[in-house]
């Protein structure tokens, strides 16, 4: 059957469409006058390609498999923050990211200064498959940056293997605290990858790039905290914590309690470097390093002013204008602001009001700060 090639041009937009004529095929008429037979295939045709589009859209996106790790390399570049809620919560049904602005913020702050690092956020609730497009505006700021991964594997699965015998088997039976489990897989995450542990309450101000491979830091003049800390996978760091976890283990064996693990660091770090115990401010000489401990035993302890530059105690002047030009400067040497738990917990920030805060915000998590209302 001779086919024969004709052209037709839409008067409207002169767009040129091509059709071929032959017997019982689409008769050419105006694209307004199509037979019953083309219109049909058309309208199937438009079906197709939306349900298509609807179902790879993620494809449009950073690729879900490429925000999900099951288990991070291993290495000292690592950056670790973790949320959970649902460590002990088996019935939770899959959702999307459990984080708010404030949260976001942190690890947003934490990638975009540290472009070299893999920022891995430890995730204990289930995710659904299209997590990305159930996220809030603000959530999918960090999951479009190239060094953010989630962190979706089990918590037992995480710790089994790392666990003294005693804990393990209460863990198992779910007699453990869960107030300690976070301590635990602080220390596990770190044991196991390398890397450094950020509480979701930090803002980054400046890369972590300057700062020794094994520290811990004080929160104050009088003690140490367990709110971020660098410990290497290997030698120093790995030894450590190892300590750490047999004193753990001794406890627990003793009474059936776990200390907390600012305790734990504070006990075990004047044993490990074998100094005598006193306040924080006395070990921590300088504006950033303690030179003694460094040369001491290879664990840095780093100021209070280095990663708290406010203490909690003034955490109300963060949201108030009045003091916005004295946050500024009281942070101008530090490496991260700790925002604390009740600016975290029980403040919504209204934009506009110019607190030190907002304008924090505004400029170390710009995107985020865009991509929500006015309050956050």
């Amino acid at each position: 059957m001779q086919l024969k090639e004709i052209f037709l041009i839409n008067k409207a937009d002169m767009f040129p469409v091509k059709f071929r004529k032959s017997k019982g095929e689409c008769k050419l008429m105006s694209l307004s006058r199509l037979n019953k037979r083309c219109r049909l295939l058309i309208i199937m045709l438009i079906i197709m390609l939306i349900i298509l589009i609807s179902h790879y859209r993620h494809l449009l996106h950073k690729p879900v498999e490429l925000h999900l790790q099951k288990m991070p390399f291993v290495s000292d570049k690592n950056i670790f923050f973790i949320e959970t809620s649902c460590i002990f919560n088996t019935k939770v049904r899959p959702g999307r990211l459990h984080l708010n602005t404030k949260q976001v913020c942190s690890i947003y702050s934490a990638a975009i200064l540290n472009p070299t690092r893999s920022v891995i956020l430890y995730h204990s609730c289930p995710l659904l498959q299209n997590y990305y497009e159930k996220s809030s505006n603000a959530v999918k700021q960090i999951l479009k940056l190239p060094n953010v991964y989630i962190m979706n594997t089990k918590f037992e699965t995480l710790v089994r293997d790392f666990l003294l015998k005693n804990i393990s088997h209460d863990l198992k039976k779910s007699k453990l605290n869960r107030k300690y489990a976070p301590d635990i897989l602080k220390l596990s995450l770190i044991h196991q990858f390398g890397g450094v542990f950020m509480d979701l309450n930090f803002i980054s101000l400046r890369s972590l790039d300057s700062l020794d491979s094994n520290f811990i830091a004080c929160e104050s003049n009088e003690k140490f905290t367990s709110s971020i800390f660098q410990l290497d996978y290997k030698d120093i760091g790995s030894e450590f914590i190892e300590t750490m976890m047999q004193d753990l283990e001794e406890s627990y064996v003793s009474d059936k309690t776990i200390t907390n693990l600012e305790d734990l660091i504070t006990r075990n770090y004047f044993q490990y470097c074998n100094i005598p115990a006193v306040n924080c401010s006395k070990i921590a000489k300088g504006n950033y390093i303690g030179e003694y401990t460094s040369k001491k035993c290879g664990i840095t302890v780093y100021n209070a002013k280095t990663f708290f530059p406010i203490d909690y105690r003034q955490w109300e002047t963060l949201i108030d204008p009045q003091y916005a030009e004295q946050i500024w400067k009281n942070i101008s040497d530090s490496i991260t602001l700790y925002t604390w738990k009740y600016l975290a917990n029980d403040v919504n920030i209204v934009k506009g009001e110019f607190s030190a805060y907002e304008l924090i915000v505004k400029k170390y998590c710009s995107e985020v700060y865009d991509s929500i209302g006015e309050e956050f």
